[in-house]
C-alpha cells in the first residue's frame, strides 16, 4: 500500500480478504468460542439457580405476608413432580398464587424441587406449623431455601 493525501490505496488493485485469510480469522474466533463456552454455560446456571432460589424465598416469604393481611391461615403446597407450587387458602383450597419453576418454565430452569414436608400450613399470627426447607436442582446446581416457624427465610447453597 501506499500512501496518499489522506488515504492508503493497495498496489496492484487487491483489496478485501483472501479466502484463506477469512477462514483463518473464522478458525480462531471458533477456539476462542470453544474456551468460552463452558464458563458461560457454567455461570448460567448458577444464575437460575440464584434466580429460582430467590423468587421462591420471596414467595414463602409473601405466603406469611398473606395470612397475617386476610387474617386467615394459608397453605403453602409443593409438587414436585411438576417442579411448582401454590399458596392457598387453608378452609376454602382456592388458589391465592402459584409458580412453576420447571418444565414449561425455562425462565429458571429447575430440574428438580423438593421440600422436607410437602405442604406448611401458615397461621396469621404469623407462625407455620413446622419448619420447611426446599431444595431446588438447577442442572449441576443446588439451592436450599431454609424457612423457620416464623417465616424468616434464607439460600444456602
Amino acid at each position: 500500500m501506499r500512501a496518499e493525501i489522506g488515504r492508503f490505496v493497495p498496489i496492484g488493485g487487491r483489496s478485501g480478504l483472501s479466502a484463506i485469510e477469512l477462514l483463518v480469522v473464522m478458525v480462531v474466533l471458533g477456539i476462542l468460542a470453544a474456551f468460552a463456552m463452558p464458563g458461560i454455560t457454567s455461570a448460567t446456571a448458577k444464575s437460575r439457580a440464584d434466580r429460582a432460589a430467590l423468587v421462591v424465598m420471596n414467595d414463602v416469604q409473601g405466603a406469611f405476608s398473606l395470612a397475617t393481611r386476610q387474617r386467615k391461615p394459608v397453605e403453602l403446597v409443593l409438587n414436585s413432580s411438576a417442579r411448582s407450587y401454590v399458596i392457598r387458602d387453608r378452609a376454602t383450597s382456592a388458589v391465592l398464587h402459584e409458580r412453576v419453576l420447571g418444565g414449561s418454565s425455562p425462565e429458571y430452569g429447575v430440574t428438580g424441587l423438593t421440600g422436607s414436608v410437602s405442604s406448611v400450613t401458615i397461621f396469621p399470627h404469623g407462625l407455620a406449623a413446622n419448619a420447611l426447607t426446599i431444595r431446588l436442582n438447577s442442572g449441576a446446581e443446588q439451592r436450599r431455601v431454609v424457612v423457620t416457624r416464623t417465616g424468616l427465610a434464607r439460600i444456602t447453597p
